[in-house]
């Protein structure tokens, strides 16, 4: 996620795009930012060729408090997610998860590197939902930004970083990403930088084991595009939109003491998050 702000290098006249933009990052101490997200998708879930669509939906509050200044340029920023849920529906059956996620504390620099991440060690249990236990946990990841340009830039412009997916259950995944300044825009009456992101992250994982035994294999790719609308002139981001395509191949075993008797399928859904500032 680009946590970053624009802030205009040469002096913007009234109504003007600026020509170069540098981005960094506006905080100071006790600040709190809330963005509310809004999550919507489908697809499709295949188990042995049997077909069924389905739809999800959810919400959730991402709080930002900035704790404390480390050191010139440096902030320690406590994250918290308020009230996440997720409705999952196939048919005329839907599912509810009200899901558990404990506090984040980042350290973080000036230009959204994140130095260090605390909150989501291994073994501990990152995400869980009632009745499920930890069967959630291995499908959720936090992805460690690694920086932006120090350089000032403009329309146009592109750039890569490699970021680290790090799992609560197992070692970090090196993800690359792209970014791209695409534009200027005007949100609720502020004028904005057009980021876009995007990365492929692979995907494989295993979940563990359910109430009657079943295990579940998957193994694909997970392509994400973001694209942040920041406004420059306070240096902060009002607003974000994620589009997620999951494509999976799995593999289910009934029965542990027959481990090569395995039901194949398949996962694809294509899912929005759409995150703003409140007021």
């Amino acid at each position: 996620m680009i946590l970053a702000a624009f802030s205009p290098v040469l002096p913007a006249i009234a109504g003007a795009q600026p020509t170069e933009v540098s981005l960094r990052v506006k905080r100071e101490a006790g600040q709190t930012l809330r963005y509310r997200a809004e999550v919507s998708g489908s697809g499709t879930i295949t188990v042995v060729g049997d077909t069924q669509a389905v739809t999800v939906s959810g919400r959730f509050t991402r709080v930002e408090k900035v704790l404390s200044r480390v050191k010139p340029g440096v902030w320690q920023v406590r994250v918290t997610i308020e009230e996440p849920s997720l409705t999952f529906r196939a048919g005329k059956d839907a599912e509810t998860l009200k899901m558990q996620v404990p506090p984040l504390t980042e350290t973080v620099t000036d230009r959204a590197q994140v130095l260090e991440m605390r909150g989501w060690e291994p073994g501990q249990a990152a995400v869980t939902a009632p009745g499920m236990g930890d069967a959630v946990r291995p499908l959720f990841g936090l992805v460690q930004e690694q920086g932006l340009p120090e350089a000032p830039v403009r329309v146009g412009d592109t750039w890569t970083a490699v970021a680290k997916l790090k799992m609560p259950d197992g070692p970090d995944v090196p993800v690359p990403q792209r970014f791209e300044v695409v534009g200027f825009e005007n949100i609720a009456g502020q004028s904005c930088a057009k980021v876009r992101a995007t990365a492929d992250i692979p995907i494989r994982r295993e979940l563990p084991s359910t109430g009657v035994g079943a295990q579940v294999r998957m193994q694909g790719t997970e392509h994400v595009e973001t694209t942040s609308f920041l406004a420059y002139e306070q240096a902060k981001l009002l607003r974000q939109v994620t589009a997620i395509n999951l494509d999976l191949k799995t593999s289910t075993v009934i029965d542990p003491a027959a481990p090569d008797r395995v039901l194949p399928g398949s996962i694809s859904l294509r899912v929005n998050v759409t995150m703003a500032l409140a007021p």
